[in-house]
């Protein structure tokens, strides 16, 4: 069943899990990430992010997951991520989403406030819930936490952020990177601690690739409950396809190069459920 993001993450937070945010770009990682999720009874959110348009679908994406939401039992969210263009937001209603990120974490904090709570009004009018973005999480092949850090959201931010706002979720910067680290990611833990006793709403871990086990368990116990993770997905993927055309490269076709995607996929999906601790909560 398709749902808004709003009570799932309220019950995450409650019990102390989190839930995985898939970022899907075609059918095959929607089946892979939806089936895993049924076995393991657990919610799942599937995102897709503004960056991925250029391949895929904007709306048939979302027609799928509706449709694949309905023959289900778990709750499935569909989410915008990462949204920059307000026109974006207005045609993912249209299509279908229940759930919306607006990213102004690169905007003057006055601005981002401003769109956000824009965004956040319209939403929750029609009954859905919005994450908002304070601080600014960067991408990993620039990783250099020396760097990082000056971009790292504060407390006092991020309390004022959320009464601002009035969004339902709020993404944070700790240390997180997007995409591929290329040094190791050193994650606050104290920041996330502070954060967390100030604000009431659950918080979200951008840059989910690349974090080891600890690292997620850390997370989780202090407050994170929605994890964005899609980079090492789209490497297992990869992977798969390259061991498959090496071993039988005269005999491989597409369809046998989607199937060995959706194989690592629904794997890696199932073994981050188990991970996040929402196996079952659905």
């Amino acid at each position: 069943m398709l749902v808004s993001g709003k009570n799932i993450l309220i019950d995450a937070k409650k019990k102390k899990y989190a839930v995985g945010a898939f970022n899907v770009v075609n059918d095959v990682m929607i089946r892979a990430s939806v089936d895993a999720a049924v076995e393991l009874q657990s919610p799942i959110i599937l995102e897709l992010a503004e960056i991925h348009f250029k391949h895929s679908d904007f709306e048939l994406i979302a027609k799928e997951v509706a449709t694949i939401a309905k023959r289900v039992e778990i709750p499935v969210v569909l989410h915008l991520d990462h949204c920059k263009d307000f026109n974006n937001f207005i045609k993912a209603i249209k299509f279908g989403f229940t759930s919306f990120m607006y990213d102004g974490s690169s905007l003057p904090y006055e601005q981002n406030v401003k769109m956000t709570k824009q965004v956040a009004d319209i939403a929750h009018s029609l009954g859905y819930s919005v994450e908002g973005e304070i601080g600014h999480v960067g991408e990993g092949i620039e990783y250099d936490m020396l760097q990082t850090s000056k971009l790292f959201t504060t407390p006092e931010d991020a309390s004022k952020f959320a009464k601002e706002t009035g969004i339902d979720f709020m993404a944070i910067a700790f240390g997180s990177a997007h995409g591929i680290y290329k040094s190791k990611p050193s994650l606050d833990i104290n920041l996330l601690k502070k954060i967390n006793n100030v604000v009431d709403i659950p918080l979200v871990l951008h840059g989910g690739s690349g974090l080891t086990d600890d690292d997620f368990k850390n997370c989780i116990k202090n407050g994170i409950c929605k994890i964005n993770y899609f980079t090492e997905l789209s490497l297992f993927a990869k992977h798969a396809i390259r061991v498959l055309l090496n071993d039988n490269d005269n005999i491989v076709g597409y369809p046998e190069i989607l199937d060995a995607s959706y194989k690592v996929i629904k794997e890696r999906v199932k073994n981050r459920i188990l991970l996040f601790g929402s196996y079952g909560m659905a």
